[in-house]
This record gives structure tokens, sequence and C-alpha cells, in this order.
């Protein structure tokens, strides 16, 4: 595998659907309805970080290519942290 350069954030971490055996890594009040790597990719900009948007599927749901994006936040933040504002961003930019 290669080593990438940033967190790794799945769209799975955001989807309503999920629970947490899913896959999904926030509470229930940062969830969103189908969320997109481009959703994604979005919310980052939005913080000021930069992100890159790949092409891939996430581990458990092999089967859906849903993309995932590569985030370099600023120094500090642990992958939580960016999970939870990414979250946060998804949410005041309307994606419900």
């Amino acid at each position: 595998m290669i080593r990438k350069e940033g967190y790794v954030l799945w769209p799975a971490y955001f989807d309503v659907k999920n629970s947490r055996s899913q896959g999904r890594r926030v509470r229930s009040g940062l969830t969103v309805q189908r969320p997109t790597a481009d959703d994604l990719l979005n919310a980052c900009r939005r913080l000021g970080w930069s992100a890159v948007k790949m092409d891939g599927a996430y581990p458990s749901s092999w089967f859906l290519k849903t993309g995932y994006v590569v985030v370099k936040p600023p120094e500090g933040l642990t992958k939580n942290a960016v999970i939870q504002r990414v979250g946060e961003e998804l949410r005041k930019i309307g994606k419900r």
C-alpha cells in the first residue's frame, strides 16, 4: 500500500444510514444523507485545508466505488478531530 500524506476520509464516516459498526465515525447529529467524496472535498477546502479526491471503495463495502479524500490539516490535529470538523462543515453547507 502506498503511504499517503495526510488523513484518509471516507464518505461512510458521515453517512446517516451507517451504524458505528458499519463505519460511521461521527455522532448522529453530524451525519448527512448520502455524502460523496466531492462533498468531503468541498468541506475540507472550506476549512482551508488542502485535500485531494481519490478513486476507491471503502474496504467493508468494496462493491461501492465511493472514492475518498486525502486531507492535510494543520499540525496538531488528530484524525478524529479532523473527522468531527468535517462533519460540522458538512452540516453547515446544507448537506442534510
